[in-house]
């Protein structure tokens, strides 16, 4: 909830943006050239801000955020997904093979296929 705040507290589609948070984390869970559990793709070094400035702890999440991360929770512990497979990507610029939404000024993107 923590990081689904600090990541999207800037954005003006506050629910979607915040599902778009947690299925990115998902999908990095699931992806094999991340950690293999939500902790450790959260703190995982270089990728999310607000763990290293900050962020998660300046505000508290609202309660939608809990409601959100907690559906999450319980969709990873059921194997599901938030967004499509390979939707590692979250920033407010273009990368990957190709974005899967846009929301405000924000990208989801897929991950560039192995060769």
């Amino acid at each position: 909830a923590r990081v689904i705040h600090a990541e999207e507290s800037n954005e003006v589609n506050g629910e979607e943006a915040s599902w778009c948070v947690a299925g990115v984390v998902l999908e990095r869970v699931y992806d094999e050239d991340y950690p293999n559990t939500i902790e450790g793709v959260i703190y995982q070094r270089g990728q999310f801000e607000c763990t290293w400035n900050g962020g998660m702890y300046r505000e508290e999440p609202t309660d939608v955020e809990w409601e959100i991360s907690a559906e999450a929770m319980q969709l990873y512990l059921e194997g599901g997904r938030i967004l499509p497979e390979g939707s590692v990507y979250i920033a407010e610029f273009e990368q990957g093979a190709g974005v899967v939404t846009q929301i405000g000024n924000t990208y989801v993107c897929y991950k560039e296929r192995k060769q």
